[in-house]
């Protein structure tokens, strides 16, 4: 009798539903589904929204589940479908495009974050697209009096300018009002601010002055300043909380320790201006590369030792803790695998003209962009280009302004359901 039962009945239709859950968190999803289909004692554990949560944030670490109304299985269910539409998709049938109009000239920078995109163009204004919307409405921000040369934003309440007129402005993303003008004693000012960072309770900026500022966005000071060797060109997060890298047209990186105004460490690490400079998620390497000696180098960021370099005039670069994309001038896309040792890299040539922007992701996407505006999208476990989505016709027949240093499609970024690419003073969503 005990034989028959158990056979009619086995103990695994039993589990409790805190094993079984423990149980279907490592299992692959297709795997998870068809337990659903087991047994009715199984089917109610996997509409439990506690075992996608756990699934859902072990393959996206931040995913804004208020998008998806906090039904964490429909997020996954919609996250998963879009990351194989992204990798296998058919570019005429998967995707809609969709142009975000308002610039009066060359965009210059943009700014992708949660559903957002922040842009920046020379007709001095700032507009803000929401790209989730059925037709995305921009919100104007007005107010500097030279072109936009970068963007600060962190998908937060506030966005931060930077601007040829010398002065970083904070505005409020929603209305468009202009909260804070943040600028130098001196009038008018000395330089262009060319980069900045937005951190939880300050603001940096680095300019053509040669000066790294740090303001306070509630009052308007300015709180800390530090003078680089050379003119600023790059400037990322550092290692430790209160470190920042500074790039500049002489060649050297140094790293400043916001609370004391000095260099901790200064690198020569190349005998032009550095046009890129990166830091590895995990703050152990730094990236650095310059047009002018067609080098790319990694150095150790506790040390400052060099660890390898690759020859390659380098336009853009995207990385994580053991490789990285480059994007040269001669149309060539390169993954980088730098913590390999003698590694061999990976050569993709598809465009056929100067790279102007590349980002990857940990799931294996890649998308570059260039001056023959393309924007090409790549599977990096394949090493192979899956399609391209076109930035449109020449910009001559639709009467676009080009930017003068980056024609084409002139930058791209992605997250997880969205490509936005620049051309001209145009802003192209698939």
């Amino acid at each position: 009798l005990r034989l028959s039962m158990a056979r009619a009945f086995p103990p695994w239709q039993y589990l409790p539903y805190d094993c079984l859950s423990e149980i279907l968190q490592h299992v692959e999803y297709p795997d998870v589904c068809r337990a659903a289909m087991v047994c009715r004692n199984w089917h109610p554990c996997l509409e439990d929204g506690l075992l996608w949560r756990v699934l859902t944030l072990r393959r996206w670490a931040f995913v804004p589940i208020e998008r998806y109304n906090f039904n964490w299985p429909r997020c996954f269910r919609e996250r998963h479908m879009l990351s194989r539409k992204f990798l296998g998709g058919r570019p005429t049938v998967d995707y809609k495009l969709v142009t975000c109009r308002g610039h009066t000239s060359y965009i210059n920078c943009f700014q992708l974050c949660r559903g957002r995109v922040v842009s920046g163009a020379a007709d001095t204004t700032l507009r803000v697209f929401g790209i989730y919307e059925g037709t995305p409405s921009a919100v104007v921000l007005e107010g500097h009096d030279g072109p936009v040369e970068c963007v600060a934003y962190n998908g937060g309440e506030e966005v931060c300018s930077g601007s040829e007129d010398g002065t970083v402005r904070v505005w409020d993303v929603a209305t468009g009002a202009q909260r804070i003008v943040l600028a130098p004693p001196h009038h008018p000012p000395r330089g262009t601010i060319v980069r900045l960072l937005q951190r939880e309770n300050d603001v940096l900026s680095g300019g053509t002055d040669r000066l790294l500022r740090v303001w306070d966005p509630r009052t308007g000071q300015c709180t800390l300043e530090y003078e680089h060797p050379s003119a600023i060109g790059e400037m990322v997060q550092g290692r430790e909380t209160g470190q920042i890298l500074v790039g500049g047209s002489g060649g050297q990186v140094c790293t400043v320790d916001l609370r004391t105004a000095r260099a901790v460490q200064a690198l020569q690490c190349h005998r032009g201006p550095i046009t890129a400079l990166r830091l590895t998620p995990d703050g152990n390497t730094i990236l650095s590369a310059s047009a002018l000696d067609r080098q790319i180098n990694t150095w150790n960021a506790r040390t400052g030792s060099s660890l390898a370099h690759q020859s390659l005039d380098v336009t853009c670069v995207s990385c994580d803790n053991k490789r990285a994309a480059l994007g040269a001038s001669s149309g060539e896309v390169m993954m980088w695998p730098f913590a390999d040792g003698r590694p061999t890299p990976i050569h993709l040539r598809n465009h056929c003209g100067p790279v102007h922007g590349v980002q990857f992701d940990d799931m294996g996407k890649l998308v570059s962009c260039s001056a023959d505006n393309s924007c090409l999208v790549y599977d990096l476990n394949k090493a192979a280009k899956l399609y391209a989505l076109l930035g449109g016709s020449m910009q001559a027949r639709g009467g676009q302004v080009p930017h003068p240093a980056r024609p084409g499609c002139s930058g791209v970024q992605f997250d997880e359901g969205r490509i936005v690419c620049s051309v001209g003073s145009l802003l192209r969503v698939w």
